[in-house]
């Protein structure tokens, strides 16, 4: 009878080392199968990882060419400035020059009819080169 009882609890262990090795093989096959998961997933994760670093990498290399194309675009606006700042300096010397222009013509114009006019008397009436009239422009002349 001992024997019978040692052998009905060598069967339970039996049995339940079954059950056991059963559960095991489930929760192995589990952890594989999350492993794999996981393996997959990470893998995903790197391939986004690298994609992302592109994309950053691009949208840097873009912001460079951005702020190389603003320098110049700068540096453009400066050299225009400085031209419309010549032509507007010497726009002033160009009206200050026909200014003086246009006084010195009728300067001209003033004694060339003085003259004429002058000629004429002096022919008819006997008048001496003395008696020419001053130009009020002859001032700015002297």
């Amino acid at each position: 009878k001992g024997f019978a009882v040692v052998a009905s609890e060598i069967k339970k262990l039996a049995e339940e080392s079954q059950d056991n090795a059963k559960n095991i093989d489930m929760i192995l096959a589990q952890l594989n199968k999350n492993a794999s998961k996981a393996i997959e997933q990470v893998g995903e994760l790197v391939s986004e990882t690298v994609e992302q670093q592109k994309l950053v990498m691009d949208a840097n290399e873009a912001f460079n060419t951005i702020q190389s194309n603003m320098q110049i675009v700068k540096n453009e606006v400066n050299i225009v400035t400085n031209m419309i700042d010549d032509i507007s300096a010497n726009s002033v010397q160009i009206y200050e020059n026909i200014a003086t222009g246009v006084i010195f013509l009728f300067s001209v114009f003033y004694f060339t009819s003085a003259l004429r006019a002058s000629t004429r008397s002096t022919f008819s009436h006997g008048m001496s080169r003395s008696s020419l009239p001053i130009c009020p422009y002859a001032a700015i002349w002297r």
